[in-house]
C-alpha cells in the first residue's frame, strides 16, 4: 500500500465528513430542531465515535490489515458478503455526492451546461486521482482542506457584525424529540468517518487519530452551523436549499470583491472532487479485497466511475431527491457504522488473533 501519513489520514477523515454535511444538512436540521444544531452535532459525533471504537476493537486483534481485509480473511463467506455490502454502500455515497456537486455547479457557475457533461468531467477527474494513487489524493487534501478551514473562520469573522445572538434562543424549543431527530439526520453523514479504517491499516489509522479527525470535523460543523443560525436565523435557514451558500453571499469585503462566494466555492469544489475520488477508491479497494488479482487503479476505476455517473442521474433525477434521501440515509449509516461492526466484533472475539 502507498504510504499515507497519519496527519494526512486525519485530514481525509475530517474533510470526508465535513465537506458534504455543510452544504446538504443545515436546512433539514433547522426544520426539525430549529436553532438546536449546536447540541445536535456533538450527539451525532458521539455515536460516530462509538462506531470508530467498535471497528478499532476488531482491527487491533488482527494487525496490518484494514477492516475490509479482516472481514474477508476471518469471516470467510459472511465476510465477503459484508464487504460486498460496504462496496454497494459507498457506491451509493459516490452517486449522492456527485449529484450534489453537479447541482451546486449548475446553480452557481454553469447554469447552461448539461448536468451529464458536468458529472462526467467530475468523475473523470476523480478517476484520474484514484489512478494516481491514494498518496497523491491525500497530499491534495493536505493542501486544500486547511485553506478551506481558515476561509470558514475568516467568513465568520467577516459576518460578526451581522450576528444576532438571540437567534440561538430558546434552547430545546422542540424538546427531546427535536434533539433526537436533528441528531438522527446528522449521524447519517458524520458516521461516514468510518472510511478511515476501511482503507488504512493500523499502521496509518488508530483510534486516537480517528477521534481527532472526528473532533476536527465536528468543530468545523459547529462553527458553520452556528454561524448560519446567527446570521440567517432558523426560520430562514429551514426554507433555503443551501443556507451556507446564501450566508457567504452576504459578505462584501470591498467594492471589487463583492462575490466572496466564488472564492469559497473555488476551495470547496476541489475538496468535493477529492471526496468523490475517495468514494471511488473505497469501492475499488473493496473490489480488490474481494478479488485479489484486480488492481483498483487500473481495472475498476473507470467502470465504477461510469456507473456512478449513470446512477447519480437515475437515482436522483432532481436535487430535491437528495434532500428526501437524507431522512432515511441514517438507517444505512446505522447498519454499516454500528450494527455490522458490533456483530463482527462479537463473532471475531471467538477467533484466535495471530501473534504480533
Amino acid at each position: 500500500m502507498e504510504k499515507v501519513s497519519r496527519r494526512q489520514a486525519i485530514l481525509i477523515g475530517s474533510s470526508y465528513m465535513f465537506i458534504v454535511t455543510i452544504i446538504n444538512l443545515p436546512a433539514q436540521v433547522a426544520q426539525v430542531d430549529k436553532q438546536g444544531a449546536w447540541y445536535d452535532i456533538p450527539t451525532a459525533a458521539a455515536a460516530a465515535a462509538l462506531s470508530l471504537c467498535l471497528i478499532w476493537a476488531v482491527m487491533r486483534r488482527f494487525p496490518d490489515q484494514d477492516y475490509l481485509a479482516v472481514l474477508v480473511n476471518h469471516l470467510k463467506l459472511a465476510g465477503r458478503m459484508l464487504v460486498l455490502l460496504y462496496m454497494f454502500f459507498f457506491f451509493l455515497i459516490s452517486s449522492r455526492d456527485l449529484r450534489l456537486l453537479v447541482d451546486i455547479v449548475s446553480v452557481s457557475l454553469l447554469p447552461q451546461t448539461p448536468t451529464l457533461l458536468i458529472g462526467s468531467l467530475v468523475v473523470f477527474s476523480g478517476a484520474m486521482a484514484v489512478r494516481a494513487g491514494i498518496e497523491v489524493a491525500s497530499r491534495m487534501a493536505e493542501l486544500f482542506y486547511p485553506v478551506l478551514a481558515y476561509a470558514v473562520v475568516f467568513m465568520l469573522v467577516c459576518l460578526t457584525k451581522d450576528f444576532h445572538w438571540d437567534f440561538l434562543q430558546p434552547v430545546f424549543e422542540n424538546g427531546w424529540q427535536g434533539w433526537l431527530r436533528g441528531s438522527w439526520v446528522l449521524f447519517g453523514y458524520l458516521g461516514e468517518v468510518i472510511v478511515l479504517p476501511l482503507i488504512f491499516t493500523d499502521r496509518t489509522f488508530d483510534l486516537k487519530r480517528g477521534l481527532v479527525a472526528l473532533g476536527i470535523g465536528t468543530l468545523m460543523l459547529e462553527l458553520s452551523f452556528v454561524g448560519t443560525t446567527l446570521v440567517l436565523g432558523s426560520e430562514i435557514t429551514a426554507r433555503l436549499m443551501y443556507p451556507v451558500y446564501e450566508q457567504v453571499r452576504q459578505i462584501i469585503i470591498t467594492d471589487f470583491l463583492d462575490r466572496f462566494d466564488l472564492f469559497i466555492i473555488s476551495l470547496w469544489m476541489p475538496m468535493m472532487f477529492l471526496k468523490i475520488a475517495f468514494d471511488l477508491y473505497v469501492v475499488c479497494h473493496a473490489g480488490e479485497t474481494l478479488f485479489h488479482r484486480v488492481a483498483p487503479g487500473r481495472h475498476l476505476t473507470f467502470p465504477v466511475g461510469l456507473l456512478t455517473v449513470a446512477s447519480s442521474m437515475w437515482l436522483f433525477r432532481r436535487s430535491v431527491d437528495v434532500i428526501r434521501l437524507n431522512w432515511n440515509w441514517t438507517v444505512f449509516t446505522l447498519v454499516f457504522a454500528l450494527v455490522i461492526p458490533a456483530c463482527s466484533l462479537v463473532l471475531l472475539l471467538f477467533r484466535r488473533a495471530p501473534a504480533r
